[in-house]
């Protein structure tokens, strides 16, 4: 039987088809994939181009540098030769998602964890061979126990703090309450945190490096991490380095550090 398509529904095949696939659409809107491959031909919805390679290839791009310390934090790539992905809390995701879609078209997924009393995921897929294999030989397989070193020297240096903006928006923290300031971030117990002690030491920064070893009684499994933490005043020198420049990313960690910031202009 054939679809009487809504004004939303179409709004919604023009506006998401291009970032996404006839998959994604199909599933939200709840129509077969064929009436969806019908209307976008009589539409003349196309996709976006592809992953551009180059951007990635030759950064010279504030979003660029930003998503490689994104990904850094909360990517992942598959064992497969070209499929990799990035993810978040869905609200965060949904903020900042258009940084990705400059590079490019993305495939969208979106998980409800509620029955494990988590947020809703959201991810974002990519699928580029000459993408896959940059971020392979810039160890993104391996970035939960090596340094990131080697993709660093990659980044033009007035671009590095993106990178590391985005690194924070994935893994770091930015606390105030009462008396307590403090910046956080979190990684893997065996965490090569070389190129983040070299950037504190650079900017003249106080830190420390705990390793924690947890036993969960009920999974009767250990839990293990790395923490990174800078104390007080010593909270704004990061913040002034990686917030200096284009003004994107996500609003609830820069709106936390402006907190501590402003907690001492007071």
């Amino acid at each position: 039987m054939k679809h009487k398509w809504t004004e939303d529904e179409i709004n919604f095949l023009i506006k998401e088809y291009p970032l996404t696939d006839r998959y994604y659409c199909s599933n939200v809107l709840n129509i077969p994939v064929e009436q969806i491959v019908y209307k976008l031909r009589v539409l003349k919805i196309k996709k976006e181009k592809s992953l551009n390679y180059l951007k990635f290839e030759n950064i010279n791009d504030s979003y660029v540098a930003y998503i490689l310390g994104f990904m850094w934090a909360d990517g992942h790539v598959r064992n497969d030769g070209r499929h990799f992905n990035v993810g978040g809390v869905k609200e965060d995701i949904d903020e900042i998602e258009n940084l990705f879609f400059k590079v490019g078209s993305w495939g969208k997924s979106i998980q409800d964890r509620s029955k494990r009393g988590w947020k809703t995921a959201k991810y974002l897929i990519g699928s580029n061979k000459e993408i896959y294999n940059f971020l392979i030989e810039h160890n993104y397989d391996k970035k939960s126990y090596i340094s990131a070193d080697k993709i660093l020297s990659k980044i033009p240096d007035d671009l590095k703090h993106y990178f590391f903006r985005g690194l924070i928006d994935g893994d770091g923290s930015f606390y105030f309450k009462d008396y307590t300031r403090q910046f956080a971030i979190t990684s893997s117990y065996d965490q090569d945190w070389t190129y983040f002690e070299r950037l504190c030491e650079n900017l003249g920064i106080k830190y420390n490096i705990k390793r924690i070893i947890n036993f969960n009684k009920k999974t009767k499994k250990e839990n293990k991490s790395s923490v990174l933490r800078i104390l007080g005043k010593e909270i704004i020198k990061l913040g002034e380095y990686i917030y200096n420049g284009d003004d994107f990313g996500l609003s609830r960690k820069i709106n936390k550090y402006k907190q501590i910031k402003e907690s001492y202009d007071n």
